[in-house]
C-alpha cells in the first residue's frame, strides 16, 4: 500500500555495501587485496507510509547493515534509498536536515543508548532543540508529555538513567525517537536486550504508538515470534541477499524458501 499520492515513503533499489577484506597473518608474496566483504548485495525493498516492514535473518545475514544505510549512519558502494520520491544519498543539506527529524531509531541496548550524565528531561530536549521552533519552557512540556505518551510520570524528567529498569530506559530510547515526529522509525532489535515480560510491554507500546501516531516502522528482528505479533509485512535476508519479501500471514502460513522454512522451524 503506498500513500494517498501513490508515493512509498521508501524504496530502496539493487543496493550493496561492501566492506574490505581482512587478511589474518602476514601478507604472503604474489598475493592482492583479500576480496571484499559483502554484507549486503542486490537488496531492494519497500515501505509505504505507516506500513511496518520486518526486517528478518540471522546473525550477519546483513539486516543491521541495510537498516544503518536507511539511517543515513552506513554509505552504500551501491543502488539508490529514495525517501518520500527523493533520492535519500544526494549531499543535499536541507534534505539531511529533512531526514534527522523524519527518520528517528530505537537502538538495541537501552543500558548503551542513553547518556549516563543526562537527565531524562536533558535527553528528550536534544532533539527537541534540533528539530523543533520550541522555547525552553514550551520543549520542556513536550518532553513531560512524551514521558507520558510511553507510560512514564513527567515526575521522572529529572532522573538519570541509572534510575530506571531496562524496560523504561527503551521507553525513554522510544520518547526521544517521537519527539522530532518523525515519519519513519527504525527499530534495530528493540526488545531483544529486554525480560520475556518487560519485552511484551514495550511492543504493545509500539503498536499503540503506531495506531496513535501512523508512523512507520523498519522492524529488524531474529525473533519471528515478535515480527509475527507486530509487522505488517516481512522482508528475509540470508548471507546478505533478499530472499522472500511478502505479506506476513502468506509467510506464516506457506513460506517460500528453503531458508524461510528453516527459521520458521528453529522458532518452534
Amino acid at each position: 500500500a503506498t500513500g494517498p499520492d501513490g508515493r512509498w515513503l521508501v524504496e530502496v533499489e539493487d543496493l550493496a555495501v561492501h566492506f574490505p577484506g581482512r587478511r589474518r597473518g602476514l601478507p604472503l608474496p604474489g598475493r592482492g587485496r583479500p576480496a571484499p566483504v559483502r554484507a549486503v548485495e542486490g537488496v531492494s525493498l519497500r515501505i509505504a507510509p505507516g506500513e511496518t516492514l520486518g526486517l528478518v535473518g540471522e546473525s550477519g545475514s546483513g539486516k543491521s547493515t541495510t537498516s544503518r544505510v536507511l539511517a543515513g549512519l552506513q554509505a552504500a558502494t551501491a543502488g539508490t534509498v529514495r525517501y518520500d520520491g527523493v533520492d535519500a544519498t544526494a549531499p543535499d543539506r536541507a534534505l539531511r536536515r529533512r531526514l534527522a527529524k523524519e527518520v528517528q531509531l530505537v537502538f538495541q541496548d537501552p543500558y548503551a543508548s542513553l547518556n549516563p550524565r543526562r537527565t531524562v528531561a536533558q535527553t528528550l530536549d536534544t532533539p527537541l532543540r534540533l528539530h523543533t521552533a520550541l522555547d525552553a519552557g514550551q520543549r520542556r512540556a513536550r518532553s513531560a508529555e512524551l514521558l507520558e505518551q510511553v507510560g512514564l510520570p513527567a515526575a521522572h524528567l529529572d532522573r538519570y538513567p541509572h534510575e530506571f529498569s531496562g524496560g523504561q530506559r527503551q521507553r525513554i530510547g522510544i520518547a526521544r525517537a517521537l519527539a522530532p515526529e518523525p515519519r519513519l522509525i527504525i527499530a534495530d532489535e528493540p526488545v531483544s536486550a529486554l525480560d520475556v515480560s518487560v519485552q511484551a510491554q514495550v511492543l504493545n507500546l509500539l503498536m499503540e504508538l503506531r495506531e496513535r501516531l501512523g508512523v512507520a516502522f523498519l522492524f529488524v528482528s531474529h525473533d519471528l515470534a515478535v515480527v509475527r505479533h507486530f509487522c505488517d509485512r516481512v522482508a528475509v535476508m540470508h548471507r546478505g541477499r533478499l530472499v522472500e519479501s511478502t505479506d506476513r500471514d502468506r509467510l506464516f502460513a506457506a513460506p517460500h524458501t528453503e531458508y524461510t522454512r528453516e527459521l520458521l522451524a528453529a522458532a518452534h
